[in-house]
């Protein structure tokens, strides 16, 4: 059981951009292993400062609601933020029998991350960035079926999209074929 003053040493950790970037992702997966939602969309205080850490970082400013375009120019933010959504696809619900589900706020940030991302003004490549998406997404587990569509959907055009331009060293393709091997083992 996480106290208080745990708690917001963590939170103050994560969000302070003087730490290092290491630190800062341990202390999201920290907060990610002690968040305990009761429901699907329950919400509790350690899964709520990772999903507003992301819509600060990632959505923008009036209402959080559209993806900004990418930038890695920090580029210890960026390491930062891939942690800190990695740690969120890991908070599991208990879900029907013994199958932890995954919260929808982690399948909406993510499924959101791939579906607008836009590296058109970003200097630099973004497959790497991609490949952790892919790779978080590939831990998602539901039962919901509009969700697995959405899922199966952007793993589709990810790979189209490969197909066309692939990316440095294939590392969208090993994200793919990972994500579509835990998509199948979790169907069975």
């Amino acid at each position: 059981m996480q106290t208080l003053m745990a708690f917001n040493a963590l939170k103050y950790c994560l969000e302070n951009p003087d730490y290092f970037y290491q630190v800062r992702v341990v202390a999201a997966q920290q907060l990610a292993l002690c968040c305990r939602p009761r429901k699907l969309s329950g919400s509790d205080r350690q899964l709520s400062v990772l999903v507003d850490f992301l819509k600060s970082r990632l959505y923008s400013a009036p209402d959080r609601q559209l993806v900004e375009p990418s930038d890695f120019s920090d580029f210890s933010e960026h390491l930062v933020v891939r942690g800190v959504v990695h740690a969120l696809t890991s908070v599991k619900v208990s879900g029907s029998g013994a199958f932890p589900l995954s919260h929808q706020s982690a399948m909406d940030i993510v499924i959101d991350l791939l579906k607008y991302n836009d590296s058109s003004q970003n200097y630099y490549v973004d497959g790497y960035y991609i490949s952790s998406l892919l790779n978080s997404l590939s831990e998602l587990s539901t039962r919901n079926q509009s969700y697995q569509e959405r899922i199966h959907n952007e793993i589709i055009r990810f790979l189209d999209n490969e197909q066309l331009f692939p990316s440095y060293r294939r590392v969208v393709t090993d994200a793919i074929s990972r994500c579509l091997g835990l998509r199948i083992l979790q169907c069975d």
